[in-house]
């Protein structure tokens, strides 16, 4: 299905520049003996192993957003999962989980620099192996919840369906009947349709306003504690923490313009039956698919480390003897 250039050819271009950019990001990672991040580079590289797995999923199952009246919907558009079938129901609901993996993935990337600051003897202790498997979990049970929650309140019903049939043979020149679709109705349904797609929608809405409380109350603590006169750190380590908290709350606030505020915009603008044009399927699913690549720009920009080792791989010849000297993150887990 054909919805427009933006939406055929976006998601692509994206595709390509975010597996460059993570394979570079995880190349440049994994050489502990250039950039020196210790145990870190073990969540830093999770998070590029996830942006990949985004990438290529969003590749495998290209999504649409379509808000109609009271229906929200998210549907596949091309590929091996456009037609209906239950493995293609498996596959769009999946797909809709990694939402909640990037969130995850984050929580864990704040706990460890706030354990970091607070209990860095227990971070050296427990992180490897315990404190890695308890991440990988805690992303995986995020990931089935929101699983389980489009999987069984708002897989598309034989009455969803009905709701937007006509709409989508006008706009998309598609039978409904055909498509793995996700359909949370707000109104002009039976009860069970509607408390249903409520319980779906409150279910995606508490765990992002959750991971969003979790960023807010741990930078915060983590700001203070670094601001903070009874830090014992040298002013080096100290100035590679502030870099990297930096470099932390960009990645926090990537989702949360790319995937947090679309997605809420979707989900309840059908609630109040409020028709605010085409952009929604224009922008949204184009901006969540450019989430993987943003991403580890951030630490290119905020850590002069990893900048330098992108000019020396590219071979862009620069003074980096202030960055290689001054800069080290040698301490980070000292």
């Amino acid at each position: 299905m054909y919805i427009n250039w933006a939406h055929h050819y976006i998601p692509k271009v994206g595709g390509a520049c975010s597996f460059f950019i993570n394979v570079l990001f995880i190349y440049i990672v994994q050489d502990d003996k250039k950039v020196q991040i210790g145990n870190y580079k073990i969540l830093l590289l999770s998070f590029a192993i996830y942006n990949l797995a985004s990438t290529a999923i969003d590749l495998i199952v290209p999504l649409c957003i379509f808000d109609y009246k009271r229906a929200f919907s998210y549907f596949v558009v091309t590929g091996l999962f456009e037609k209906k079938s239950a493995l293609g129901a498996i596959a769009i609901c999946i797909r809709c989980s990694f939402i909640p993996a990037a969130y995850g993935i984050l929580h864990s990337h704040f706990i460890y620099r706030y354990m970091v600051l607070f209990n860095r003897q227990v971070l050296t202790k427990y992180f490897l192996p315990y404190g890695l498997i308890m991440s990988v979990a805690y992303c995986a049970v995020l990931m089935a919840i929101w699983f389980y929650a489009a999987y069984v309140f708002v897989l598309a019903q034989k009455e969803s369906r009905l709701y937007l049939e006509t709409i989508f043979r006008e706009k998309f020149d598609q039978d409904i009947n055909d498509l793995n679709i996700v359909i949370a109705l707000y109104g002009d349904a039976s009860i069970e349709i509607i408390r249903n797609s409520w319980t779906g929608i409150l279910i995606g809405t508490f765990i992002s306003l959750y991971s969003v409380v979790v960023y807010v109350v741990l930078g915060t603590q983590i700001v203070h504690k670094l601001q903070s006169t009874d830090l014992v750190m040298s002013d080096k380590t100290k100035y590679l923490q502030k870099q990297l908290m930096n470099a932390l709350m960009v990645q926090a606030t990537i989702p949360m313009i790319v995937c947090f505020t679309p997605c809420f915009l979707a989900w309840y603008l059908p609630v109040f039956n409020l028709d605010i044009g085409n952009w929604i399927y224009w922008t949204s699913t184009v901006a969540i698919s450019f989430f993987p690549v943003l991403d580890p720009l951030s630490l290119f920009y905020f850590l002069p480390v990893f900048g330098a080792r992108v000019r020396e791989i590219i071979g862009i010849k620069r003074n980096t003897t202030r960055i290689s000297s001054g800069l080290k993150i040698a301490t980070l887990n000292s």
